[in-house]
């Protein structure tokens, strides 16, 4: 009887970088006539390692027979629950969700003052701007505006939730791709619908809990915008989130700003986010509750 390890594998890390689980697939030939299963997969057990980083061989499984003299089997090595502590094991389940968040600020170009104070210069009253920044005191066509930079308020959010292995299927795949660039058709989380754009989406590499499930982890990014209101010669004019107020401006005369047209415009569609199977609540307590179980008490 011949037996080879083939390249047929997976591996998981654990928090600390260190492997933790692993099925490994041997190719066995020849096998004798009127071999028993269980004589052929303790052969194969006897034949491959005991250790694969931190996880201990548990089991061997017939995973696809070929002929009636060879066979792939699969020899499963899952976290070594001896030990206390919990950074040596995968403690997630499927479904465990941990969302985080970042505030920041970006720079926007900015044309407006919410109020200007006018100081009048060698006796003379100076021009009135309005409410524009940078205005080059030009009128009609020799009208300019230079504006400034301004800061404005950016958040992201993060959501990391654990799938089952299996769950991350082409369809699924297809469903995330088709909703990057969107933002949310009704209520997600905890904003309200069209406040949140979808960004990105990373799979982590496979691994597997104490329990022995393979899991993935995803994380899902997502930027948040609340919208915004602008005051201009005392009109108020509200923009959505994720829509862009713009405008054609003109001057009648040097004390007075008017404008040719103001524009809200949506440039995200939206959909629905119900497909990525996220959102459901945040998991982080249940998770140190957890490790501190494993840890053997609270602390």
């Amino acid at each position: 009887m011949n037996i080879l390890l083939t390249t047929k594998e997976r591996r998981c890390v654990n928090g600390i970088g260190a492997l933790s689980g692993a099925e490994l697939v041997y190719l066995v030939t020849a096998i004798p006539d009127g071999m028993s299963d269980e004589d052929l997969l303790r052969e194969v057990l006897r034949y491959s390692p005991a250790w694969q980083g931190y996880a201990s061989r548990v089991s061997a499984e017939i995973s696809r027979r070929i002929s009636r003299r060879s066979c792939e089997i699969t020899v499963i090595y899952r976290p070594d629950n001896t030990g206390d502590h919990p950074a040596a094991r995968e403690i997630k389940r499927a479904g465990d969700e941990i969302w985080t968040f970042s505030a920041g600020s970006t720079r926007e170009k900015c044309f407006h003052a919410f109020s200007t104070q006018s100081y009048n210069v060698g006796g003379h009253r100076s021009p009135d701007p309005g409410l524009w920044i940078g205005w080059n005191g030009g009128i009609g066509s020799d009208f300019r505006v230079s504006g400034t930079d301004k800061t404005v308020p950016a958040m992201r959010e993060k959501c990391i939730h654990t799938f089952e292995a299996d769950q991350l299927t082409n369809v699924y795949k297809r469903e995330v791709m088709e909703c990057i660039g969107y933002v949310n058709l009704a209520p997600f989380h905890a904003w309200n619908a069209g406040e949140v754009l979808f960004l990105e989406a990373v799979q982590s590499p496979e691994f597997c809990n104490e329990r022995g499930e393979w899991l993935v982890d995803v994380a899902f990014t997502f930027a948040i915008s609340a919208g915004s209101e602008y005051n201009i010669n005392a009109e108020r004019v509200r923009v959505p989130p994720w829509h862009v107020y713009w405008e054609i401006a003109g001057v009648s005369g040097e004390r007075r700003c008017e404008y040719l047209g103001r524009y809200v415009s949506r440039i995200y569609a939206a959909r629905d986010f119900s497909g990525l199977n996220i959102g459901k609540g945040d998991s982080s307590g249940a998770l140190r509750k957890r490790i501190r179980e494993l840890a053997g008490g609270d602390r």
